[in-house]
């Protein structure tokens, strides 16, 4: 008969491959810095946090290209949700509002995908919806930037991290590549 494990969409099981915690380890490693930091700047560590999962490589969501077309999503959703805030929540009512929302979330993944950075969609999606709704008026342009340059902050210290982790993990493993037998290649 049928058991409920096979009408899931998804199949429960606990990831094997040393990469994945190493990964994880990472992501929570850039987190917990980017949280200390941020608490003796006193800034809302949000979205550096965001960036810094976004930007994790290799293991769990794909390396530095990856990263990089995060870190675009996220300039590409702040740069697009300048105009679209503005037309949302300050325009007087020549046009409907919710149309502008719409207009402005299609450029966002148009883009994203015109670029050929498949992973900066999501990434640009959060932060046009939590600037468009969330911003204080007074300073959305301002608050825009800090979000974007928060976000890159985050990204780029996960891939920096994934590098050096990159780098010592090459540094300390035995060499494995096969050695050539009485000097002649394989």
């Amino acid at each position: 008969g049928h058991s409920m494990h096979n009408l899931l969409p998804f199949h429960p099981n606990i990831p094997r491959s040393k990469s994945v915690y190493t990964q994880l380890g990472l992501a929570i490693l850039a987190a917990a810095i980017i949280i200390t930091c941020y608490d003796l700047l006193d800034r809302n560590p949000c979205f550096a946090c965001i960036g810094a999962v976004f930007g994790m490589g290799t293991g769990l969501w794909g390396g530095l290209h990856s990263g990089i077309n995060r870190s675009i999503g996220t300039l590409l959703g702040g740069v697009l949700a300048l105009p679209f805030y503005y037309l949302y929540n300050l325009a007087p009512g020549h046009l409907p509002r919710d149309l502008c929302l719409l207009a402005g979330l299609f450029l966002v993944i148009y883009l994203g995908l015109l670029v050929g950075a498949v992973d900066a969609v999501p990434a640009g999606t959060v932060v046009y919806f939590v600037v468009i709704f969330t911003v204080p008026q007074d300073r959305y342009i301002q608050y825009t930037i800090d979000r974007i340059l928060d976000t890159s902050v985050g990204a780029l210290l996960a891939l920096g991290l994934s590098y050096l982790y990159a780098v010592w993990s090459a540094y300390r493993a035995p060499d494995l590549t096969p050695k050539p037998k009485n000097g002649l290649r394989p």
